[in-house]
């Protein structure tokens, strides 16, 4: 710790100099950390900015390289920190400042977005004897993880419905 002591009467804007000065002349960084925090929950397709924050704060932003120990989960741009989530999993980001013995991370976990409802494309449809249709639905949010559908008919002497909602009259 670094303690300066004033003597004398100072105005405060000389005292402030003083420190600022005496400041710029203690150049090593101590700590850095990301701001965000240790670990993010994410949805699949979002995309975000990391930031961190370095100490002593007055020095300025030291320059720093971003790493995801997964790039199939998430690619981050190694100057900016700006991520995108790709698909479900979890990746460490690492962010290490250049000729610095200083590092941080992040674990970023990629969860996947639910169904909330699923809405026919069309509600009813008349067809005759060898009429062939094929269904096709809404998914809401747009952006679901999972689209899987199992299609059936209530009464397949009547229409069949196939692995891929092709509808036989």
């Amino acid at each position: 710790m670094i303690k300066i002591i004033c003597v004398g009467k100072l105005k405060e804007k000389y005292w402030k100099d003083a420190v600022l000065e005496y400041s710029k002349r203690i150049s090593k960084y101590t700590k850095i950390e990301i701001i965000e925090g240790d670990s993010i929950i994410v949805s699949k397709g979002f995309s975000g900015q990391l930031n961190i924050r370095w100490y002593p704060e007055y020095l300025e932003s030291p320059k720093c390289i971003w790493n995801s120990d997964n790039n199939y989960v998430i690619r981050i741009d190694e100057l900016s920190g700006a991520y995108l989530a790709r698909s479900i999993g979890q990746s460490i980001i690492s962010v290490k400042c250049a000729d610095l013995p200083l590092t941080a991370e992040c674990l970023i976990m990629v969860k996947s977005i639910e169904t909330q409802n699923i809405e026919m494309a069309v509600k009813e449809k008349e067809m005759s004897v060898g009429d062939e249709y094929r269904l096709s639905v809404f998914f809401y949010p747009e952006n679901a993880s999972s689209k899987d559908l199992y299609w059936s008919s209530s009464d397949s002497n009547i229409a069949s419905v196939d692995n891929n909602g092709k509808v036989a009259a």
